[in-house]
């Protein structure tokens, strides 16, 4: 390690521990996430303590310019490469602007970027058999140079290179992020892709069973349906879905969609769940309402929830904790209630904001990759041995 690491090392475990800027944008593509943070590494577990948090959108033709690449357009090496650099310029500004109106000076920056390619290793139409790969761009050497900070980031590779799927990655440190919430919980995200985490045993145990899968498209389906049928961003909290009715023969053909049937270890994203799956649903539902479309929508997302973690989650009923985009959606969450039975209860309650708890979960990781603490994969990626999860750059003074 070098002796910039080894200094931030040290002072993470000291009492005043460092800065950590974690931030990353998500399946939505609405914007950069950040989420600063005082952290701390002792030993192997990290803590933090937010301190600020906010979504910084995309200008719009950076914006275009990554959802057309992460559509899966054509795109020459010159293209990609400016697009990697121009991320990273937009991320180091966020993270910039953040700290200047925090009043903080960050040490660290977590940065997962934007994944513009995640492939779960399910398609036989793969050329190498479908093995699974994943990629992100956001230039970390722009971030240092531009912030003066070390950087931590391609959390993901070295779990695919393990025979891992390299997602979903904020399961690891959700332990740390609820350490005040009552066990066993679920902590789901409706995100763009809905996932979830098992917290399986009591806050002050030493080891605690823990495990987290994707399940399926969440708001990435559901901002799908706003933009094609209401020219619309989004649903603005769900009001159009609150008008309709679901349609239930509509609703049992969508659920028999195979990727809800596939046991965990399991991932996806855009690769699976692309515009054209997203048309092709919008004609099976052809001569349907647009608000009954995304009703019958939301309570797919729901009801795929619910009939995840019966099949797949350990023991009694969880206590059930939501964050992401999706907690606003106000017929999602009440669909939610109703198939699972419980109350959902946002993240806020247990001191992570239901919008910066994957931000947040990032200036964890950051931690974890700075101290080169092993993740056990297995239960979450289905990768191999433990191994640490991201590289580092270091700060260019």
């Amino acid at each position: 390690m070098s002796r910039t690491f080894a200094h931030l090392l040290e002072r993470a475990a000291g009492a005043d521990g460092l800065v950590v800027a974690g931030c990353l944008s998500g399946t939505s593509m609405d914007g950069i996430d950040v989420a600063l943070a005082r952290g701390w590494l002792r030993g192997t577990q990290p803590t933090v303590e937010l301190l600020a948090a906010r979504t910084v959108p995309f200008e719009p033709a950076l914006g275009e310019r990554l959802a057309r690449a992460a559509s899966g357009a054509p795109s020459t090496a010159r293209e990609f490469a400016l697009l990697d650099r121009d991320l990273g310029s937009a991320i180091a500004a966020a993270v910039a602007g953040s700290a200047a109106e925090a009043g903080v000076t960050v040490d660290l920056v977590a940065s997962h970027g934007q994944t513009l390619g995640h492939h779960d290793g399910e398609s036989a139409s793969e050329p190498d058999g479908g093995a699974p790969w994943t990629l992100q761009v956001g230039d970390p050497d722009r971030i240092a140079e531009v912030l003066g900070a070390a950087v931590a980031f391609d959390f993901r590779r070295s779990d695919v290179a393990g025979g891992g799927e390299g997602a979903p990655l904020v399961p690891f440190v959700d332990g740390a992020l609820f350490a005040r919430a009552p066990r066993p919980a679920a902590v789901l995200n409706l995100g763009g892709i809905a996932n979830l985490t098992w917290l399986g045993l009591a806050a002050e145990a030493q080891e605690e069973h823990r495990a987290g899968f994707d399940v399926g498209p969440a708001n990435l389906w559901l901002d799908g349906f706003a933009r094609r049928l209401l020219e619309l961003p989004y649903d603005p909290g769900g009001a159009a879905a609150a008008r309709g009715s679901v349609d239930e023969r509509l609703a049992m053909q969508w659920l028999a969609e195979p990727f809800y049937r596939r046991a965990p270890p399991k991932s996806t994203g855009r690769d699976t769940f692309d515009a054209s799956w997203i048309e092709a649903r919008l004609a099976e539902g052809a001569g349907r309402s647009a608000a009954d479309l995304l009703a019958t929508a939301s309570a797919v997302v729901a009801r795929s929830v619910a009939d995840a973690a019966r099949r797949w989650l350990p023991g009694g009923p969880p206590v059930w904790i939501v964050a992401g985009g999706g907690w606003h959606h106000r017929p999602l969450v009440a669909e939610l209630e109703r198939a699972t039975g419980l109350p959902a209860q946002p993240a806020d309650r247990f001191g992570v904001p239901v919008d910066a708890r994957e931000a947040l979960a990032f200036a964890l990781l950051g931690l974890l990759t700075l101290g080169e603490v092993p993740v056990a994969v297995a239960a979450v990626t289905g990768g191999g041995r433990p191994r640490v999860l991201g590289r580092l750059v270091p700060a260019r003074p």
